[in-house]
């Protein structure tokens, strides 16, 4: 009934909403303290935190996507720690408070509460259909911001081609958010750029314990996401999934 039911949209909302504050404000707190690389990394997160907030709050068509691409994406990031590193504390409650963005925006009467799928349809001109893939296509991209934030920006002994890849992320957002087809090209090159920084080795040092997610939770750079190529390759998959939804179509539209 919390998923499903039609009552309780507005704390359900409210929940989420509270919890995007939370975390775009530790991480703007977390800029303000550090130098350097990490400031920049804090500092991004805190805008991807702000930026699902807003549209969020706003109801903006795409906000729930988005917001739940970031919550999905902290889930990933939590479970994927917790299977590498053994059980945490600090992981299960970044996993649990990241499923609390997540969860309560789910179903059909949330998602028609948020999206206001008849009006942003309309002044696109896309079908149900249509509105299904470049709502999988947001959300997926959404959820590999934070991780190629943290992939990108992190220190390590070789940088990642950080503004390369987080630019693919922003812009392709944007050319999906336009119905334009060259928003799903630059998340593939966004992806092939990742994965092409994965081969290289570049990047934050893989070296770490992998329980440095913990560092989300509890405030420590010092023991940030140890999960190198785990961090890097979920990103890149994240947004080749993205992409996928339109390879179909743009096959069929060039067999015409």
């Amino acid at each position: 009934m919390f998923v499903d039911g039609s009552r309780g949209l507005g704390e359900r909302r409210a929940l989420a909403l509270l919890l995007l504050a939370f975390y775009a404000t530790i991480f703007f707190l977390l800029a303000l303290g550090q130098a350097g690389q990490w400031q920049r990394c804090f500092g991004a997160l805190s805008v991807a935190y702000v930026m699902a907030f807003f549209a969020l709050a706003s109801e903006w068509f795409w906000g729930r996507w988005v917001a739940s691409g970031i919550g999905l994406s902290g889930v990933a990031t939590g479970v994927l720690g917790l299977l590498t590193s053994g059980w945490n504390p600090g992981l299960a409650v970044w996993a649990g408070l990241h499923a609390a963005i997540y969860v309560p925006l789910l179903g059909a009467p949330m998602a028609c509460k948020c999206d206001d799928a008849s009006r942003w349809r309309e002044r696109y001109h896309v079908d149900s259909s249509a509105g299904e893939r470049i709502r999988r296509a947001v959300q997926r991209a959404a959820m590999a911001l934070p991780t190629l934030i943290l992939y990108a920006l992190a220190p390590g002994p070789g940088q990642a081609p950080a503004w390369l890849i987080l630019g693919s992320v922003v812009l392709g957002l944007s050319g999906l958010l336009r119905l334009r087809f060259w928003g799903v090209l630059i998340l593939v090159t966004g992806a092939s750029v990742t994965v092409g920084a994965l081969v290289l080795g570049v990047g934050f040092p893989a070296s770490q314990s992998a329980g440095a997610t913990t560092a989300l939770v509890a405030l420590s750079p010092s023991a940030i996401l140890n999960m190198h190529g785990v961090v890097g390759a979920v990103g890149a998959l994240c947004l080749l999934g993205a992409a996928a939804p339109f390879v179909r179509p743009a096959i069929e539209s060039l067999r015409r």
